[in-house]
């Protein structure tokens, strides 16, 4: 039973931590799109 419990937890902490690598890598592309218009529209 043990050995089961850790392998589910293992699985949602795996499919958290690559939600959170792609939710990291959504917010760098935005950021990065509003950096840039915000330097093209003053420079």
């Amino acid at each position: 039973m043990r050995i089961v419990m850790t392998t589910i937890s293992e699985t949602r902490l795996s499919r958290i931590d690559g939600d959170l690598k792609l939710l990291k890598w959504m917010i760098a592309f935005v950021l990065a799109g509003v950096a840039g218009l915000v330097i093209k529209a003053f420079f």
